[in-house]
């Protein structure tokens, strides 16, 4: 298949087409001339739909997830650290509190005070990282409208790498009367 620039038109507006080499060269193919738009549009629906099939938005989601884990373990670690230091403290204050309450003594008060400011910096460094690591997280929802609304931008030609993604994921188009295809290489 070849391309065919046309100027038509008063305006002389450019039209390109394709169509078999072998109708014009060997008079041998009777298939008629096909405008880019129809091609580009039929090549743009097809690659979204093998780029950005449904079926592939679950496991997406939990590589995203692992890739998360893996990224940010030194958080998590910090994160079970905090957890885990924030139940010694609330532990050792209630221990304090039994034992001012039977003595009254004032050294065991002031502990408690110290040991109730921790508790508050633990509280809010662990909220802290919990936010921090809860604005990574996405949804399946909010992925399927992602997936969506990337593959709209592909189907309409509006995403930037189109090109890119075509002579990535495009080896050839074949269009014959019994049908088009288009085929490609899973890279």
């Amino acid at each position: 298949m070849g391309g065919n620039k046309k100027l038509s038109g008063r305006s002389k507006s450019t039209h390109i087409t394709y169509r078999c080499l072998g109708r014009k060269n060997k008079h041998i193919c009777t298939n008629k001339e096909i405008r880019r738009e129809y091609i580009e549009a039929y090549v743009l629906d097809v690659l979204s739909g093998y780029l950005f099939d449904e079926k592939l938005i679950g496991k997406i989601a939990k590589e995203y997830m692992a890739y998360q884990l893996e990224i940010n373990a030194d958080v998590i670690i910090k994160k079970d650290t905090i957890k885990k230091r924030l139940t010694e403290v609330i532990k050792e204050i209630r221990n304090l509190i039994t034992v001012v309450a039977r003595t009254g003594s004032e050294m065991m008060a002031d502990r408690i005070s110290e040991l109730e400011t921790e508790k508050i910096h633990l509280e809010a460094s662990l909220e802290q990282i919990c936010f921090d690591e809860s604005s990574k997280d996405i949804s399946i929802e909010t992925l399927t409208e992602r997936f969506n609304q990337a593959k709209g931008f592909l189907k309409c030609g509006e995403l930037k790498t189109t090109k890119k993604l075509i002579e990535q994921f495009v080896d050839k188009v074949l269009i014959s009367i019994k049908g088009s295809m288009v085929e490609n290489e899973t890279p």
